[in-house]
C-alpha cells in the first residue's frame, strides 16, 4: 500500500532542497566571481618605483563564504529528511556528488 503521507513530505522536502541547491550556488557564483575580479598582479610604473595592487575585500569573501556553510548545512539537513521519508515511500534518496573541479 502506498504511504502518501510519505510520498507528500518526499516530494515537499526535494522541492525545498533543490531551491536551496540553488540559492547555495548562486552565493557560489558570487565568491567564484569576486576571486575572478581579484587584480593579483603587482605592476611597476612608469617611473620603476612604485607599484599596485587590488585590495582584497576579507570582509565580503569570508561574509560569502560563512553564507555558503549556512547554506550547505540547511540543505543537508534537508536533504536528509527527504531521504528518511524516500525509504517511506520507496523513492530513490537523493545524493551529493563530488564537485566539478576544473
Amino acid at each position: 500500500m502506498e504511504n502518501y503521507e510519505a510520498l507528500g513530505r518526499y516530494v515537499a522536502t526535494s522541492e525545498l532542497a533543490e531551491k536551496q541547491r540553488v540559492k547555495r550556488d548562486q552565493v557560489i557564483s558570487k565568491l567564484k566571481s569576486l576571486a575572478e575580479s581579484l587584480d593579483t598582479g603587482v605592476f611597476r610604473g612608469s617611473s620603476g618605483g612604485s607599484f599596485h595592487a587590488a585590495a582584497f575585500e576579507i570582509d565580503k569573501v569570508q561574509g560569502l563564504v560563512d553564507e555558503i556553510s549556512a547554506l550547505d548545512q540547511e540543505l543537508r539537513s534537508t536533504v536528509e529528511e527527504a531521504n528518511k521519508y524516500a525509504a517511506q515511500c520507496e523513492k530513490p534518496p537523493l545524493k551529493f556528488y563530488p564537485a566539478q573541479r576544473y
